[in-house]
């Protein structure tokens, strides 16, 4: 949720933003490898299976930026705190990517599945463990780990699933190409995913460099270290959920009262 700004680091600091890029090279290609996103770029995914991944995106994008809102509010480094105040504003009007609202953006990729907005916020789909586990996680890092962990969580992981790394597309990349191959989305269809493929290169390469340059000692090191695996390991598993779950479960449940 950050812009990029020209700070010259110190080799120390060029050696762990080099091993930060490294875990999230590593996450990405794991991302890659998993079952329903190789269904998904082979044009095997069901129709049904992407109706189940796109509720429990609904729940995340909201989530999300809440999250990020509540990490802001108790971060007391102000480079990090405006900037992420600049990511807030962009997810809540678009202004610096020029679309709109993201959850307005999101709204047309869930109609182009035949899902209504007011069926999402407010007659409401079930929020699956696998999803719930990513989100309260978010929660947990915005509330009670240190505002760099939580950049940590939200930039270089979670942003970072999105990196696209030479011959390896970001997760948003392959939907977006996946979908307008084989499932006739349009570009306005597939603008959610377009949208997140450009912006969280940014995003995440800022976060990587603000850890390089804040974090200083070992074990913030290591604790960095290890929000990042958490991270990218629940979003493994919230990419089970399509495989896990039906549509027929995902409408049997109301959860949005709760997110």
């Amino acid at each position: 949720m950050m812009r990029e700004v020209a700070v010259t680091l110190t080799a120390e600091q060029e050696a762990f933003a080099h091993e930060l890029n490294e875990l999230r090279r590593v996450g990405n290609r794991r991302i890659a490898e998993h079952p329903f996103v190789q269904l998904l770029e082979r044009g095997e995914a069901s129709e049904e299976q992407l109706k189940v991944q796109c509720v429990q995106q609904y729940f995340h994008t909201v989530a999300f930026v809440n999250g990020i809102t509540r990490l802001n509010s108790r971060c007391r480094i102000p480079e990090i705190q405006r900037e992420l105040a600049e990511g807030i504003y962009e997810e809540h009007t678009g202004a610096f990517s020029k679309t709109g609202p993201h959850l307005e953006v999101f709204f047309r990729y869930a109609e182009s599945w035949g899902i209504r907005r007011e069926d999402l916020q407010q007659k409401g789909y079930y929020l699956v463990p696998e999803a719930m586990a990513l989100i309260n996680w978010y929660m947990y890092a915005a509330d009670h780990l240190s505002p760099l962990e939580g950049v940590a969580v939200f930039t270089v992981a979670a942003e970072g699933v999105n990196t696209t790394f030479p011959g390896m597309p970001g997760l948003s990349r392959r939907f977006a190409d996946a979908l307008t191959k084989y499932y006739g989305k349009s570009s306005e269809d597939v603008l959610f995913w377009d949208l997140h493929d450009k912006a969280d290169q940014e995003h995440s390469a800022t976060g990587v460099r603000v850890l390089a340059q804040y974090i200083r000692t070992d074990e913030e090191k290591e604790r960095i270290r290890s929000v990042i695996r958490m991270t990218q390991d629940a979003w493994y598993l919230f990419l089970e959920s399509p495989l896990r779950w039906t549509w027929e479960d995902v409408r049997s449940v109301n959860s949005s009262a709760f997110y």
